[in-house]
């Protein structure tokens, strides 16, 4: 497994080159909103529902082509869960720590033996990035 970030500036001009996601936000109560980010001229990128304040949260995101790449759970803003996926559905073992302000180029083995290669930036993959070879 390999993983690496890009540089402030690296990361300044792949994003503004990018231009990641669309947003929706939809409130549906007081208490409850949705979060939705879409790929440029493409599927959803990320789901994220919000409950009370912000507070607690159950965030999906998903590969360009649609599959599901990650899950996570927040109560009381900690992190209870947080689980990445191939796009098989198996699940990714010893994802590496990332930090969302940070564009992280990572190369993972997955089940079959291909290397998986992808950017990732606050919890989604970029379009456009993701490789498999063998």
């Amino acid at each position: 497994m390999y993983t690496s970030f890009l540089s402030q500036l690296q990361k300044d001009l792949y994003l503004q080159k990018k231009n990641t996601s669309e947003l929706s936000i939809l409130k549906k109560s007081d208490r409850e909103q949705l979060r939705v980010d879409y790929y440029k001229r493409g599927g959803k990128a990320a789901e994220t529902k919000y409950q009370d304040s912000l507070r607690h949260q159950n965030s999906e995101s998903y590969y360009p082509s649609g599959e599901r790449f990650r899950s996570a759970l927040y109560y009381k803003d900690s992190l209870l869960k947080d689980l990445y996926f191939f796009k098989n559905g198996d699940t990714i073992k010893n994802f590496p720590h990332v930090t969302p302000d940070k564009v992280y180029h990572l190369k993972l083995l997955s089940p079959d033996s291909q290397i998986v290669s992808f950017d990732y930036f606050d919890g989604k993959i970029l379009p456009d990035s993701y490789k498999r070879a063998e």
